[in-house]
């Protein structure tokens, strides 16, 4: 058989230890989300670009983060934005046709990591004072206008489900992960 004292003196310390982790707890939590939200910006690029041909910090320019606090316990991750133009995707040609050179026969392009397909009447220019280049299309028969082509939006990109199924799981794992090293932390620095 086995026997253990406790002195009060010890135990009045393990009830204050307690309480002043106990309030420290919410802290970990939002912490935690914090953290996740922003390895969920970084993953959102990763995960994207592994679908499309887009670079995963032009998704990452479109996130904007919500970060949570001790009184609102809510992290926000939201992507917002245009469309992005087809040129900044998969082109070929993938720069302005060179005068002395031949005109292509025709401009395949690629938004998603599957093969380049023909877009009929495209072409790449580079246009305006700025020297904007992408890839437009004559609006009628005539010369001009031409309209400049777009592909999807990043929030389209990012909605897609197996892309959001992974972000989801992506957060989980993060905050589980996170949660468990604050609370460490807290109990460390209480002496437990």
């Amino acid at each position: 058989m086995m026997e253990f004292r406790g002195e009060i003196v010890n135990l009045k310390e393990a009830v204050r230890l307690t309480r002043s982790t106990a309030a420290e707890v919410p802290k970990a939590y939002y912490r935690a989300m914090n953290r996740a939200t922003q390895r969920v910006r970084t993953e959102s690029g990763r995960e994207v670009s592994r679908i499309y041909h887009v670079r995963a910090g032009d998704v990452k320019n479109t996130v904007s983060i919500k970060r949570g606090s001790a009184r609102s316990m809510v992290s926000e991750v939201r992507w917002k934005g245009g469309n992005i133009p087809l040129f900044k995707f998969r082109t070929n040609p993938n720069k302005p046709r060179d005068p002395m050179r031949p005109p292509p026969k025709i401009l395949k392009a690629a938004v998603k990591r599957a093969g380049l397909k023909p877009v009929k009447g495209a072409f790449i220019a580079r246009v305006g004072a700025g020297g904007h280049i992408g890839a437009f299309k004559r609006a009628g028969r005539r010369r001009l206008p031409i309209e400049e082509l777009y592909g999807p939006a990043v929030p389209i990109m990012v909605g897609e489900e197996h892309v959001l199924n992974n972000l989801g799981d992506i957060a989980e794992t993060e905050v589980k992960k996170r949660l468990d090293h604050e609370i460490k932390r807290i109990l460390e620095k209480g002496g437990i």
